[in-house]
C-alpha cells in the first residue's frame, strides 16, 4: 500500500540542509541550571502533567495539560503567565470526565484565530475525544469535535498532542482502534474543518505488521504524508518509524529488533548531519548499555545510534526531540542522571559521531520523570514538564537555561 520516495521529496519534505559541524569533545558536566515556574499540589490546579509540549501564545503565556486534578479529577487544561513576581497558573479548562473526556495525556497547539485543540484519553464515548478551547472575555469554552468509539472503525485511547497540518487539518494518533486484530493496533486520524463543523476520518491504520500502539505525535510534510513511530509491532514486534499517507497507506522506514535500540515511545524529527537528512528518535529501551538511545533513520539507508544512554547520564528517553535553529537536538529521559530523577540532554549533528552534553539532572524537589517535548522561547531557553516531583510530587513546570 506504500508509495516510493525519492532522495529529492526527503529534502524537500524536511527541509533539511546540509551542514559540516565541527567536533567537539563528549562532556558530563551539568552545563545548565533550572527553575522551577510552578509545581502541581494534584487539586484543584491540576497534577501529573504527561507527555505534554507546552506551547506559548503572543503575549508569552505558556499553555498545557494535566493528567490529573482539577475540579473533578479528571485533568486539566492551564494557563502559566510570567509577572514581576513570578509565573502565575490558571486552570481554563476542567475536564468532568462525561462527554467532555478524562485524563489528557499530550498538550494543546493554537490555530491562527487563537483557538486552542487538543486530545483527552477517555471518556466521551468510553475512547477519548478530540476537542477545541474557544477563548471570550477571558473564559475558554470547549468544544467535543469528535468522540471516539474504538473497534471496529473509529480510533481508541489518542495518546498525545495533535500536529496542525499545513492544510489546516489536525492529524493524530490512537494507540488502540482500527480494523484489524480486534483494534489493538491503532489508527492516524485527521479532522478536516469544513465550514464551522469538522469532518473526521481514519487517516491510516495500523495491522500490527505495519507497527502497533502509535505512542506520541506526528509530523505532516507537504504533501499530506505523515511520520511518527509506533512502540511495538512492526517486524519483529519491536515498534517502528513509519510514514502514513492519505487514503490509508502506511510504510514502515525501519522496524526496530530486540538487539539494538527499540521501543521508541516518541515522536520523531526531521534532523540533518552526517551524508544524509532523516529522522530523529528516541527508543525506551535496548541500546549498548540496555538504557535507551537517540537514533537516526534514513530512509533506504538504515539506522544510525547517536547515543546510548547508559544511567549514569539519564536512562528511559521518552519524551519528544527538539531541535534550535543550528540543528542541535534536545531532549529528556525518564530516569538516570545522580539522582536517577531524570535528565535533559543536547546532542550536536556532525558527520560522523555526534557529540553528547548532559545538560541538567533532575534531584526530585525540582521535578522527576520528565516525558516531556522541550519548546524554546526566544532567547534559547527550553521550557518542559516533569511527571512527579515538586513540592507536592505531581510534577512541575520548568525552565532550562543553557
Amino acid at each position: 500500500m506504500g508509495k516510493k520516495i525519492t532522495g529529492k521529496k526527503i529534502v524537500i519534505a524536511f527541509a533539511l540542509t546540509l551542514i559540516s559541524f565541527t567536533l567537539i569533545s563528549f562532556t558530563t558536566a551539568w552545563a545548565a541550571t533550572e527553575q522551577v515556574l510552578y509545581s502541581f499540589t494534584g487539586g484543584t490546579d491540576g497534577g501529573q502533567p504527561w507527555s505534554v509540549a507546552l506551547v506559548f501564545d503572543q503575549a508569552g503565556n505558556l499553555y498545557g495539560t494535566t493528567e490529573g486534578g482539577g475540579l473533578y479529577g479528571a485533568g486539566t487544561v492551564f494557563e502559566l503567565s510570567p509577572g514581576p513576581n513570578g509565573w502565575t497558573e490558571t486552570v481554563i479548562y476542567n475536564f468532568t470526565g462525561g462527554s467532555d473526556g478524562a485524563t489528557p495525556m499530550g498538550g494543546v497547539v493554537f490555530d491562527a484565530s487563537g483557538n486552542l485543540y487538543g486530545t483527552a484519553h477517555s471518556n466521551g464515548n468510553g475512547s477519548g475525544t478530540v476537542f477545541e478551547l474557544t477563548p471570550s472575555g477571558g473564559i475558554w469554552t470547549l468544544s467535543v469535535l469528535h468522540s471516539f468509539v474504538g473497534y471496529p472503525t473509529d480510533g481508541e485511547l489518542p495518546s498525545a498532542g495533535l500536529t496542525l497540518t499545513p492544510a489546516g487539518n489536525l492529524v493524530g494518533v490512537t494507540q488502540f482502534g482500527g480494523k484489524y486484530w480486534g483494534g489493538v493496533c491503532g489508527t492516524v486520524f485527521q479532522l478536516t474543518p469544513s465550514g464551522s463543523s469538522w469532518s473526521y476520518g481514519v487517516f491510516a491504520q495500523f495491522n500490527c505488521a505495519n507497527g502497533q500502539w502509535p505512542e506520541d505525535a506526528v509530523i505532516a510534510d507537504a504533501y499530506g504524508d505523515v511520520y511518527g513511530t509506533t512502540y511495538q509491532g512492526g517486524r519483529p514486534g519491536y515498534g517502528n518509524v513509519f510514514e502514513a499517507f492519505p487514503g490509508g497507506g502506511i510504510m514502515s522506514f525501519h522496524a526496530f529488533n530486540w538487539k539494538g535500540p527499540n521501543s521508541p515511545d516518541s515522536g520523531v524529527v526531521g534532523c540533518g548531519g552526517g551524508i544524509w537528512p532523516g529522522l530523529c528518535a528516541t527508543t525506551s529501551e535496548g541500546g549498548k548499555y540496555y538504557d535507551g538511545a537517540v537514533v537516526k533513520v534514513v530512509p533506504y539507508h538504515g539506522l544510525t545510534v547517536l547515543h546510548a544512554f547508559s544511567g549514569s547520564d539519564g536512562a528511559t528517553p521518552c519524551g519528544g526531540l527538539s531541535y534550535d535553529a543550528a540543528g542541535n537536538l534536545y531532549g529528556v529521559t525518564w530516569a538516570g542522571g545522580p539522582s536517577n530523577n531524570g535528565t535533559v540532554f543536547e546532542i550536536t549533528p556532525a558527520l560522523k559521531k555526534w557529540p553528547f552534553k548532559s545538560l541538567y539532572a533532575f534531584s526530585g524537589a525540582d521535578g522527576s520523570e520528565p516525558h516531556t517535548t522541550l519548546v524554546f522561547d526566544n532567547q534559547g531557553n527550553l521550557y518542559g514538564t516533569t511527571y512527579a516531583g515538586g513540592a507536592s510530587n505531581q510534577g512541575v513546570v520548568f525552565e532550562i537555561t543553557p
